[in-house]
């Protein structure tokens, strides 16, 4: 999700940078990097150190679902900036939250907060016509997302990460 999100910022024209928790050399980096979104990993470049060399964002579509990172960064969230929640966590996480500093960052900074995963019929529409415009950019480039194809009676082991573990995307495949 977040790769394809950046590929929907770029094709639009935005200054895209990944922001990621693994360090390189990984697959998603060189995708990214593929795309032209500079690839920066959290274990290498604090979120800090990020925004003071590129100032505070302006958007940004988290997709990774680590609650403690997702709201690290929503406190550096630029004036008039966008924080779009994607990423479910994959596991309960206990965290602590300031929520009255946050009310009062989101409020006085004029941010928008929400959260995403459903879609309306012309959501999808939008949506191939933008894997359309990729694949045209791009070439090539949709394919790299795909790190194993399996069969139906896979799923489970793909799904609990039993087979095919690492990589971008696993799909399943039906003929």
């Amino acid at each position: 999700v977040g790769l394809l999100g950046a590929m929907a910022f770029l094709r639009r024209g935005y200054v895209t940078t990944m922001y990621s928790r693994s360090p390189k050399p990984n697959d998603k980096a060189a995708a990214a990097e593929a795309l032209g979104a500079p690839y920066l990993s959290s274990k290498e470049v604090s979120l800090e150190e990020l925004v003071r060399r590129a100032g505070a964002p302006d958007v940004v579509y988290e997709a990774a679902g680590v609650a403690k990172a997702a709201f690290d960064t929503l406190k550096a969230l630029g004036h008039n900036g966008i924080f779009v929640f994607t990423g479910v966590p994959a596991h309960a996480e206990e965290l602590e939250l300031q929520g009255g500093a946050l009310l009062k960052q989101v409020v006085l900074r004029n941010q928008v907060v929400l959260g995403t995963v459903n879609a309306a019929d012309s959501d999808f529409d939008a949506a191939l016509d933008d894997l359309g415009r990729f694949r045209a950019r791009w070439p090539g480039g949709l394919e790299r997302l795909i790190t194993a194809r399996h069969p139906p009676e896979a799923y489970a082991d793909v799904v609990t990460g039993k087979k095919g573990g690492g990589g971008i995307k696993h799909v399943i495949t039906f003929s």
